[in-house]
């Protein structure tokens, strides 16, 4: 498995709100999901309603799941309570209950919070399927791009423009990946 954490450069602002509403959806439905793991619903049960609530495809739905269960698992291994749960951090969460800051330092807390609440996205490949179907990495000679499948919410983007085609009836979205390697190892 390799993972790969960096920042992404979008070509418009409107791919950048495309990829965040994404991340949006995508988060609120691993919440979801692992709040309705903890009432007992199994993940079969879990899939189909996801997938409508959350306008999400079957592959972003179920990886929601797995994340979810995963984080459930996590918490009872440490011995926590999982309905204790605050995602976005609880030193952030406490931070901003108490108020004891105001203006702008309130803001950029709150701000920062939101993103580790909401700034997630989870996307398993799959052998049988040739790598993962949500997102990509393309490499060509000098740059790499990330595609990612932002769905069918995303039909109000420009479908002329370079960094977006559709496949299967979603639309995707390429952005830049910064990054530098050798001619021999970027094709690895």
């Amino acid at each position: 498995m390799i993972t790969i954490q960096t920042k992404l450069t979008f070509p418009s602002k409107e791919d950048e709100r495309a990829v965040a509403d994404l991340m949006r959806r995508w988060s609120a439905c691993m919440r979801f999901a692992y709040h309705r793991l903890l009432e007992g619903k199994t993940r079969n049960e879990l899939k189909r309603d996801l997938q409508g609530v959350f306008h999400l495809n079957s592959r972003y739905a179920d990886d929601a799941i797995i994340k979810a269960k995963s984080v459930l698992e996590s918490c009872r291994e440490k011995g926590e309570n999982p309905s204790k749960v605050i995602f976005g951090g609880r030193n952030l969460f406490k931070k901003l209950k108490k108020r004891h800051i105001n203006g702008n330092e309130y803001k950029k807390l709150q701000q920062k919070w939101q993103e580790k609440r909401k700034g997630h996205l989870y996307s398993r490949g799959d052998k049988t399927k040739k790598g993962n179907l949500n997102t990509r990495i393309e490499i060509d000679e000098n740059s790499a791009a990330l595609r990612i499948n932002v769905g069918e919410s995303a039909r109000h983007l420009c479908p002329e423009e370079s960094n977006l085609f559709r496949a299967s009836g979603e639309t995707r979205i390429r952005a830049r990946v910064p990054v530098s390697w050798d001619r021999g190892y970027g094709s690895a």
